[in-house]
């Protein structure tokens, strides 16, 4: 006799889908599939029913279009002897209220929101039904939707879950209001479950390797995963945003990837050189071999057409199958985690090898003028460097500290002796008035105009110009002044900081308090220096709206280009931390010291 129940052989393509539609139920309901279709069965007997392919194309309509077919099965259960699936017509399961709610969100809202506020709603509605309370949803009241949240605290849902359903239908409700067809929101008042902030769950560096790994191979699917993999990871995407990208959206030799988010938000991202390398091959001897019907999309399935969500869980989960990975607990999300995780642990470790371009360009300004000088002496008649090529110099960003930051290095300068006083007043003139180290040191009493909050300093080229300070640094001018300065002017200076013996400070002086202020602050000595205050300075005027001519008038640039260097630096500077920070920016040394060879 044979085993209705038994696994039998299907068609590979139907298989395929079958994977999938079992993977998007069980991330539609957050449980196995078979606890859903065989709610009193056993998931070996899962594989036999489920397993046809009339069931499959009822599953398909029911994931994809939300139809009631989906419910039908579970409450009758797939395939059960002598029992078709009952199916709600459209007409028993639609609700003009609501519909007219999507209508209008469907205008201003992402479609996955909407088709989320869809299903959110139509289990509200379901669950008004069964409740015998026979009500629409626009006629439910408080007391209804205390209970409905009360019924799916008791199902066992999560709070963000139950926080995400009552979402949509506050929103539904406060569209009736503005319709005018309620007085009240029922659902404002209904008290949600707490939310515990859990931490996002990441791989180690060495469990992504593993799973990228297990991409290796040479055909069009295996070249695609590892595109996948390494877009996935070293963008930090989220998987509607990599399923939705096309192949205008990657800038390879950039290392760009331009992406739609959330809110239909775009954004730029850098990517590694793994991913631009995975991502060379992929479009290069794999996607060609997929698309088979000319499709704009990045990433292709098995049939030409454009992968979806559940294929990247499907790949993923396979991927880490094949790594020794635990499949359950991998997703692309888990990706995403690592990406941020990974990028925050790396920062503060690595550091760039060798001297910098501009360090060989001043060593090299010194030699070519000892030749200059040997010429003109006549000990020689030609000048050796004035020929050699010079590395390249790249106008990097300046390095800043946040707000934050600032005020931890100032606020260490606490204190009532004259030189806490001197410290802070020198801190927050350098910091509100955008000073070079040697402007500072280089300014006497009669430089600072406390009544109009002003300060002349003498610059580059002797050029004077004149710069407004903050009432802090006026504060704290007056303080030292009054309780600090007399205290440490035992030979009657002009100058206006002097040192603890009484002298004029020097650049050396300031390096000294900056750096001692910042290990008492918690922050990194070597990275402090008082030009770091003044492009500190200019970043904060302009990121807080300042004009650029005003900010370069300040700062006493004779050129606007280099104050415009200010305005990238937070999305340089992001972009820079990136390339820096992540694992899979970078190539590997191993790599690295092969190409050597």
């Amino acid at each position: 006799m044979v085993d209705p129940c038994a696994p039998r052989a299907l068609p590979t393509e139907v298989d395929e889908r079958l994977d999938v539609l079992e993977l998007a139920l069980e991330d539609r309901f957050h449980r196995p599939v078979w606890t859903i279709l065989h709610p009193a069965g056993d998931p070996a007997r899962l594989r036999g029913p489920l397993h046809r392919e009339a069931e499959a194309d009822t599953l398909n309509e029911a994931v994809y279009d939300d139809s009631p077919a989906l419910h039908a099965h579970i409450r009758a259960g797939v395939g059960s002897a002598g029992t078709k699936s009952a199916r709600v017509t459209k007409q028993e399961q639609s609700d003009p209220a609501v519909e007219g709610f999507l209508a209008l969100a469907a205008a201003r809202l992402a479609p996955r929101t909407v088709e989320a506020y869809r299903r959110d709603l139509a289990h509200l509605t379901r669950w008004l039904g069964r409740s015998g309370l026979g009500r629409s949803p626009a006629d439910a009241s408080t007391d209804d939707l205390a209970a409905y949240v009360a019924q799916l605290r008791a199902d066992g849902l999560a709070a963000t879950t139950v926080a995400r359903r009552l979402a949509a239908v506050r929103s539904f409700f406060r569209h009736q209001v503005l319709l005018g067809a309620r007085t009240d929101n029922p659902a404002a008042n209904v008290e949600l479950p707490k939310r515990r902030r859990t931490l996002p769950r990441t791989l180690s560096p060495a469990e992504v390797e593993r799973l990228l790994d297990a991409a290796a191979g040479t055909t069009p699917r295996a070249l695609r995963d590892r595109a996948l993999g390494e877009l996935l990871y070293g963008a930090g995407l989220r998987v509607s945003e990599a399923v939705g990208l096309d192949r205008q959206s990657v800038d390879l030799e950039n290392r760009l990837v331009r992406c739609l988010g959330k809110g239909s938000k775009e954004r730029v991202v850098p990517i590694g050189r793994e991913a631009v390398d995975a991502l060379r091959r992929y479009l290069s001897r794999g996607r060609p071999y997929l698309d088979r019907r000319h499709r704009q999309e990045l990433f292709l399935n098995a049939h030409g057409g454009p992968l979806t969500r559940a294929g990247v869980f499907l790949i993923l989960r396979r991927l880490a199958a094949k790594a020794g990975l635990e499949p359950e607990r991998i997703h692309p999300h888990l990706l995403r985690h690592s990406f941020a995780t990974h990028l925050l642990e790396g920062g503060a470790q690595l550091r760039a090898d060798g001297l910098a371009a501009t360090t060989v360009a001043r060593r090299l300004a010194a030699v070519r003028s000892f030749f200059r000088h040997q010429v003109l002496l006549g000990a020689r008649t030609d000048n050796p460097a004035a020929n050699v090529e010079l590395p390249k110099r790249r106008r990097t960003l300046p390095r800043t500290l946040s707000p934050a930051e600032v005020e931890r290095l100032l606020d260490a300068a606490a204190g009532t002796t004259p030189r806490a006083l001197r410290d802070r007043a020198l801190g927050e003139l350098l910091y509100g008035a955008g000073l070079r180290v040697s402007e500072a040191v280089g300014l006497d009493r009669q430089s600072v105009d406390l009544e109009n909050r002003l300060v002349r300093c003498l610059g580059k080229g002797s050029k004077e110009r004149v710069v407004p300070i903050g009432r802090e640094a006026v504060d704290a001018l007056r303080r030292y002044l009054s309780r600090g300065r007399p205290y440490l002017d035992r030979r009657h200076r002009q100058e206006l900081f002097l040192n603890a013996h009484g002298g004029p400070l020097t650049r050396a002086g300031v390096f000294l308090i900056l750096r001692r202020l910042a290990a008492k602050a918690g922050l990194e000595p070597e990275r402090i220096h008082p030009h770091l205050l003044r492009h500190s300075f200019a970043t904060h005027l302009l990121e807080g709206g300042a004009d650029l001519r005003a900010v370069q008038e300040m700062l006493g640039h004779a050129d606007l280009a280099t104050t415009e260097l200010y305005t990238h630096v937070s999305d340089r500077r992001r972009r820079e931390l990136y390339f820096q920070a992540h694992p899979h920016a970078r190539r590997k040394k191993h790599a690295t010291q092969a190409t050597r060879k």
